[in-house]
């Protein structure tokens, strides 16, 4: 689920430290829901300016950056030939990965659910065991077999207040 833009936002050590009203965000493709909530926060920091490279081939949210006022997020459009042609070649090439990168995963089917709540209390009581040694707030768990795929710790007091530092986002990243 790490996006451009999520890792990107990951990698500033002191969130609280940035002037994001001198800030350009910068991105290849229109933003995902999940990229473009991480772009909305920073506007509530500060931020009015973003570039995307390439938004021909999926839209994305724009419109709810748009929508942003006070000041209002002023979005520079690029249109890049090549660009266009290699997100449509790796979205041909591999189309689980774009829906996946563009947030249109298909849903699971019913009988590949898995309700949570019959899981044995010893399968939860391991994990979280495994939590605490690792001292990690959040865990990514594969279902079929329980085992502790990813884990992180909630970052964002050490950073600043970094949104994209929460132990889920770091987790499944």
């Amino acid at each position: 689920s790490d996006h451009g833009e999520t890792g990107c936002l990951r990698c500033i050590k002191d969130f609280g430290n940035v002037d994001w009203s001198r800030a350009v965000f910068a991105t290849t493709l229109s933003p995902c829901i999940m990229c473009t909530r991480s772009i909305i926060h920073l506007h509530s920091l500060g931020l009015s300016r973003v570039v995307i490279a390439e938004s021909h081939s999926f839209p994305g949210r724009k419109d709810l950056l748009r929508s942003l006022k006070n000041p209002p997020m002023d979005i520079v459009e690029l249109t890049n030939k090549e660009a266009i042609e290699d997100m449509a070649r790796f979205a041909t090439r591999y189309p689980w990965d774009w829906a996946a990168d563009i947030g249109e995963v298909p849903p699971t089917s019913q009988t590949q659910q898995t309700d949570l709540h019959v899981t044995p209390p010893d399968v939860w009581a391991s994990i979280e065991s495994q939590l605490r040694k690792l001292e990690h707030s959040v865990g990514v768990v594969q279902i079929h077999d329980w085992k502790l795929l990813g884990s992180a710790p909630d970052d964002r007091q050490i950073s600043g207040g970094n949104p994209v530092r929460s132990g889920v986002m770091q987790a499944m990243g």
